[in-house]
């Protein structure tokens, strides 16, 4: 989630921008929305963006969490075409092909989030 409000003039904060309220943070969130640090979006949904619209605020969140979903599926088509590909192969070979996938990996920008 992104920590800094998108409007300009708005001041960063130490909160991200949608925060999910459970029983334990509860009593922080509360006191950071009496002292104007976060706003109330919802039932136990707040924000630190005290600028946008909150329907934008949402928005924005689902599209990122649309966009990382797309990614980990891609990366899941990809590994799952790797292991048909390896499937087909004796071992040795498979072995070689899969050393060499998980270089490129490594060494390509996918390398980091398949690390994770």
């Amino acid at each position: 989630m992104n920590d800094i409000p998108s409007k300009p003039g708005s001041v960063p904060s130490a909160w991200p921008e949608l925060v999910a309220s459970t029983p334990l943070t509860r009593p922080a969130l509360d006191r950071a929305v009496l002292n104007g640090e976060l706003k109330p979006l919802g039932l136990g949904l707040y924000t630190s963006n005290l600028v946008d619209e909150p329907a934008d605020i949402l928005d924005r969140h689902c599209r990122r969490e649309l966009r990382e979903l797309q990614s980990r599926i891609a990366e899941l088509k990809e590994a799952s075409s790797l292991i048909s590909d390896l499937s087909g192969m004796a071992a040795g070979e498979a072995s070689r092909t899969l050393d060499d996938k998980i270089a490129s990996l490594i060494r390509g920008s996918n390398g980091r989030k398949w690390l994770q």
